[in-house]
This record gives structure tokens, sequence and C-alpha cells, in this order.
């Protein structure tokens, strides 16, 4: 660690590690990809493949407010979710690479929406390059990002973490469309590029993941649970040892809930192997949302699904059909979970196409950092 860091204060000294459970598999791009649930690992980033393509839409009595999305839960693809939240391990690399044209477009190293929370710099002199370090105990806790730098992070790892301006531009989200305001509408786009590598779920993919079974009812029976975990009832605080299944709830002192470890809870990740979908951070999804307040205007405004570590009102956020909270593009309180592709045979050359693709595209580096960065 470089003399003089500048940490970001933690709000408490305590770092809980939870469970020891080893969340890893080794493997490169595309490996494991042909059995239901068997993880695979990108960029040191475990997923888990998501099958029963086409499967149905939650109906009405597996719901429990029932307001909105006809087709919920409803994917008719094949598709891969990360096992857990964006730690801050899995995060420092993008930092430190996007760090120069973050500061460059007027971005604060300080800002939680950029660092995740669980980084600091080396120094806070714009005219000097920095490192970012993480706290100490802190490389597998979640990181709470905003929607746009998150967006970004998806087209970092889309171009193979290739650290040049055209890397972080394009390729899952266009950063040249993030713009707009809450009163005149947002331009910002609205859903992921077509043949997006990573990308940000949307609210079927993760209700998906999160709650639907291919044998909820019976072998070869579908359906949904009302809760996370292939349950219906509230899922009980506590830690692991003591026969928890969720750090949402408010169970430890000094709010220690939130410095338990992404996967302190293996044995809750129901058909999928999904972890921390209750508890953790609230995470953010890709889809827009749409009141009839809003009009015609685009709101900027993304749903965020599941519940937080220490919320004491984690029952309610873990139901299939909470569609309450919702953040703006730089709101710096929620994580991520990614999605990504199943890969087929031979696809990392395709890390080299989008890469000679987006040369041209060069010039505007500046001008996009600055949306991302929302200056």
């Amino acid at each position: 660690m470089p003399n003089g860091s500048i940490f970001w204060p933690l709000s408490a000294a305590i770092l809980l590690a939870g469970s020891s459970a080893s969340l890893g598999a080794g493997g490169g791009l595309g490996r494991g990809d042909n059995s239901r649930g068997r993880p695979t690992d990108d960029f040191g980033i475990e997923f888990v493949r998501i099958g029963a393509p086409r499967n149905r839409a939650a109906l009405p009595e597996e719901r429990f407010y029932n307001q909105r999305f006809e087709d919920l839960g409803a994917v008719g693809y094949r598709y891969r979710m990360a096992k857990t939240e964006v730690t801050a391990s899995q995060w420092v690399g993008f930092v430190n690479a996007y760090d120069p044209y973050w500061v460059a477009a007027g971005g604060s190293r300080l800002s939680s929406g950029f660092t995740g929370g669980w980084l600091s710099p080396s120094t806070l002199d714009p005219n000097q390059a920095a490192t970012y370090a993480i706290a100490t105990g802190a490389e597998r806790l979640a990181v709470k990002v905003s929607w746009r730098v998150a967006a970004t992070y998806c087209n970092w790892l889309h171009n193979g973490q290739v650290n040049e301006a055209w890397a972080f531009q394009s390729g899952a989200y266009d950063v040249s469309t993030f713009g707009g305001s809450t009163q005149d509408g947002y331009t910002d786009q609205p859903e992921r590029s077509p043949g997006a590598r990573f990308w940000i779920p949307n609210v079927d993919e993760w209700t998906k993941a999160a709650h639907y079974d291919p044998n909820r009812y019976g072998e070869g029976e579908e359906g949904y649970w009302l809760r996370m975990g292939s349950q219906n009832d509230p899922l009980t605080p506590g830690l692991p040892e003591n026969g928890g299944q969720t750090n949402g709830g408010d169970f430890l002192p000094g709010f220690g809930e939130q410095f338990m470890h992404v996967g302190s809870y293996p044995h809750v990740g129901g058909p999928w192997g999904v972890l921390d979908t209750s508890g953790g951070v609230q995470e953010w999804t890709e889809t827009v949302r749409s009141f009839h307040d809003d009009g015609v205007l685009h709101s900027g405004r993304r749903y965020v699904l599941g519940s937080q570590a220490g919320d004491s009102g984690y029952d309610d956020k873990d139901l299939i059909d909470w569609y309450f909270t919702a953040g703006g593009p730089s709101l710096e309180r929620f994580g991520i979970r990614l999605a990504s592709m199943i890969p087929s045979p031979g696809s990392a050359g395709i890390v080299l196409l989008f890469a000679s693709a987006s040369l041209a595209r060069r010039g505007s580096w500046a001008k996009d950092c600055r949306r991302v960065a929302g200056v």
C-alpha cells in the first residue's frame, strides 16, 4: 500500500467473514456450460447457467402485489448469472484502469459511485496518477456504484479489459447516449446492445434467477417461489452458523451485517445456485421504471431488486414482485450482479472484432467520460 493513501472511512471497525465456503471454480471463457447451474469463472467472476428457456411467467397466485410486468420472469433464452454481487476485489482493476478518464472528465476520486465504497486512491491530485487500494478485509464485500459506472464496467469486460478509452465507451452500453434530466427525460440507452457479452440483468432475468424453479411443483412442473432460497416464507436473519439464511434484518451490533462477505449463505442459492439475492446489497437492473406519471419520458430510473444487509424491511423487499425501489443514473446506493451470454467455442476472438470496430470512436472519449461521471 502506498504511503499516504487516503482511505474512504468505514462506518465500523469490524469485518465479518461469515462462511468460509469456497465460491470459485476455475476455468476460462466458455468452460463448464453444459449442465444447469454448473459454475464458470470469467475475469474472476463466477457465473452459473440459467437454463429452461421459454419458461412461463409468474402466475397471479405466485405473486404478492401483482402490479405490473405481465410476463414477469419469462425469458426466452439461456444466459448466465453471476453467483454473487460484484466485490471490491473484482472492481478494483476497473477503477485503476478507468481513473485517468474519470478524472479527466471531472469525476471525483472519492465518489463512492465510482470506487464502490471500499477503495481509496493514493493521491487526490488530479495531475498525478493514482493507484486504488482495497480497505483491509474488504476484498469480498459487495460494492455500491452508480448505474452509469456499472454500465461502463460492463463495456470494459465486454472488450476484454483493454485499458484504452474506446474499451469503456461501448460494447454493452453506448455511453454517448448518457444524458438528459429528470425534467426533460433521459437519453440513456434503455437496454443493452445486441451482442453484449456482459450486462446488468433486466427484471425478468433477475427474477428468473432468484425465484423460478423448473421443478417448483414436482418433476418438470415449473413455477415460482414467493421469496428467494426456494421458499415462500421470509428467510431467517442471522449468522449462517446459527441457522441464518440472510443478513437482511438487524441482528448484529453496529450494523455489522454489511461487513459480511458475499457468499456467506452457500446453502440458500435456490435451484440455480445464485447467492445473496436476499441481503448483501440491493441490486441494479437495466429495466427503466415506467409509471403512468412518467408519461412518454425516459425517467432515468432503473428498478432495484432484492434486500440489503441490515435491512429491517428485508422480508418485503424479498418478495417476487416488490417494485417500489428505483434509482437515477448517478445514484450511489446500489450494487450490481452481472449477467452474461453463454459463450460458444471460439468466442474469445469476439473481443478483437469489437476492439477494431471501436477504434474509430477514440476521439469522443472525453465527452463520453463526462456523461458517465454526470459532469
